[in-house]
C-alpha cells in the first residue's frame, strides 16, 4: 500500500474562495473547485481536486430523463520564473462522465484520463455526484523531473456540459446555463522539491 504524505517542505494549498453573492433571478451558482490539495509519495506528487456546485437539483432532474452529463479536469503545473512568463511543465486532462440508466435505475459514471478508463455503477445519488466531483490521488509528476529548489504550482479548472440539450429546455434562458458552465481557473500555493540528502 503505497503511504500518502501532505507535502512538508512548503505551504501547500489554498483552497478556492466560494462566492458570497447570491446568484441573480433565482439562477445556480456558479461550480467552484472548493479543494486544490497537493500530496507526494516517496517518488512523486499527487493531486486531490473537489468540485463544488456542480450539481444543481434542476440538472439532477434533468439527468434523470437520460441526458449525459460531462465533467472535463483541465490540470496544469508551472514552474515559476521571475520577471519572465511561468513555464508550463506539463498538462493534464481527465473526464468524468454519468448517464442514468431509465429501465435500471442506476448512475453509470465512467472516467477517461489519458489511455486509461474505468467505469462505475451506482443507484445512490450521492455516490454518484461524489465521483463525479472528486479526483483523488491522482499522479502529477514524479520528483526527478522537477527541479530542487524552485517554485512550482498547479492551476485547475473544470467544464461541466450535457452532449445535448433537449428542446425547448435549450432554448430557455435559465436552463441554458446548466448545460455549458465552468469553474473559474484556481491555483495551489507554490511548493518546492529539497534536494537528495547525501548518503552517508
Amino acid at each position: 500500500m503505497t503511504r500518502v504524505l501532505f507535502l512538508s517542505c512548503v505551504s501547500v494549498l489554498l483552497p478556492s474562495v466560494p462566492m458570497l453573492v447570491s446568484p441573480a433571478w433565482g439562477q445556480p451558482q456558479r461550480p467552484s473547485l472548493h479543494e486544490l490539495v497537493l500530496m507526494h509519495t516517496d517518488h512523486e506528487v499527487l493531486l486531490n481536486i473537489h468540485l463544488q456546485g456542480g450539481f444543481h437539483q434542476e440538472l439532477l432532474e434533468a439527468m434523470e430523463s437520460g441526458i449525459p452529463i460531462t465533467i472535463t479536469y483541465h490540470m496544469k503545473l508551472y514552474r515559476k520564473r521571475g520577471l519572465w512568463f511561468d513555464e508550463e511543465v506539463l498538462s493534464k486532462t481527465i473526464k468524468h462522465i454519468v448517464k442514468y440508466d431509465t429501465l435500471k435505475k442506476q448512475y453509470r459514471v465512467s472516467e477517461i484520463n489519458g489511455l486509461f478508463s474505468s467505469i462505475k455503477v451506482t443507484k445512490h445519488e450521492p455516490t454518484m455526484v461524489r465521483w463525479m466531483s472528486e479526483i483523488e490521488g491522482q499522479p502529477l509528476i514524479p520528483f526527478h523531473l522537477l527541479q530542487p529548489g524552485e517554485e512550482y504550482y498547479v492551476k485547475a479548472m473544470a467544464d461541466l456540459k450535457a452532449v445535448k440539450s433537449p428542446f425547448p429546455l435549450s432554448h430557455m434562458p435559465f436552463l441554458a446555463s446548466l448545460w455549458d458552465t465552468g469553474t473559474p481557473w484556481t491555483a495551489s500555493s507554490p511548493f518546492t522539491i529539497s534536494p537528495p540528502q547525501p548518503q552517508h
